[in-house]
């Protein structure tokens, strides 16, 4: 998956007082659980046998007016509307540390 960010956990983990890590490991247990849900779903769907259906119901045209219906479903999917603003909220906070950076080696 293109631009996908990986979380090095480890590293997140290290900068967390002790107390905070067993409630931290929950949230991690959590969120690799979510991921490896969504990383076993198929990318597509499976095509459906509609001659299958039409040799087995008792109506043919009852099967193809589902099939019709079917393929007129669209499921709709909401634009990113965030990713331009998160990275230019990146790029400023990067170009603010370099600079705070720079002027503290002075």
């Amino acid at each position: 998956m293109a631009g996908r960010k990986v979380f090095d956990f480890i590293k997140i983990t290290s900068n967390y007082l002790w107390q905070f890590r067993a409630d931290f490991g929950a949230l991690r247990s959590r969120y690799e659980g979510a991921a490896a849900s969504m990383n076993a779903l198929p990318s597509s769907l499976e095509p459906i046998d509609w001659s299958y259906y039409s040799a087995r119901v008792g109506n043919p045209a009852l099967v193809e007016d589902f099939k019709t219906k079917y393929a007129g479903v669209t499921v709709p999917r909401p634009g990113d509307t965030q990713s331009a603003d998160i990275t230019a909220q990146e790029n400023s906070f990067k170009k603010d540390v370099e600079e705070y950076l720079a002027g503290s080696a002075e």
